[in-house]
């Protein structure tokens, strides 16, 4: 949902209308024959702005905690994804595999306390990482990582109702933070596992698996470039 540009700036009181008409009359900025030009050649025969754009800039979401893995229909599918494929995560492979072979061995128990989570949640995320599939391969049980947050941020995009068109922008443009994989983009196979950014208790075991040289105090300067 977004709001409209009123409720982020309101208008200033009727008395200040005149001011305002001025102020902006003042200021107007007609476009040159060099912006006209770049503003027609972002558009290509049968596309748009939407899609085609001579300048690339990135969306950032942060990782939910919340994780709806729930497959997806066939009807949402094709409605959501069209021909779009799944693709893999490559942020940095290596750093996510120095992830996975620590928490590939804890038991429940020890998850909790790495985590701070309870017994309860300390079972699921031990099924979870027990059997996640860190081969090269896109397992049945992945899901694309803008579908499979279901955090406010990501309920708010309401993934669901876009189309195969929007995807493919968003493809280009957002990326999404991660504590497990680094960065993911929209159509990333992600696998559910459980780990947030504030896990401080990883960061003496990734020490031991790191190069004296990577220096880092936090799983967020562990994925800093």
């Amino acid at each position: 949902h977004w709001s409209s540009a009123d409720s982020f700036f309101p208008r200033k009181r009727s008395q200040d209308k005149g001011a305002m008409t001025k102020a902006t009359a003042k200021t107007t900025i007609r476009p040159s024959a060099k912006s006209k030009h770049l503003q027609s050649s972002h558009k290509t025969k049968g596309e748009d702005s939407l899609t085609e754009s001579k300048f690339m800039f990135r969306m950032i979401l942060s990782p939910a905690k919340t994780l709806d893995m729930s497959p997806l229909s066939a009807q949402d599918a094709e409605s959501i994804l069209g021909d779009h494929a799944l693709t893999q995560p490559d942020c940095d492979v290596e750093r996510t595999q120095q992830i996975f072979s620590i928490m590939k061995k804890q038991s429940p128990s020890s998850l909790g306390k790495l985590l701070g989570i309870s017994p309860a949640l300390s079972q699921t995320a031990h099924e979870y990482w027990s059997n996640f599939d860190a081969t090269n391969r896109i397992p049945n049980s992945a899901k694309p990582a803008l579908l499979a947050f279901s955090g406010a941020a990501y309920l708010g995009l309401q993934a669901k109702t876009l189309n195969p068109r929007c995807i493919a922008y968003l493809q280009k443009h957002l990326r999404i933070v991660d504590p497990f994989y680094g960065s993911l983009r929209p159509l990333d196979a992600m696998q559910p596992y459980r780990l947030e950014m504030a896990t401080k208790s990883l960061v003496p075991l990734l020490k031991k698996k790191t190069p004296p040289s990577h220096e880092f105090k936090s799983l967020a300067q562990y994925w800093s470039p």
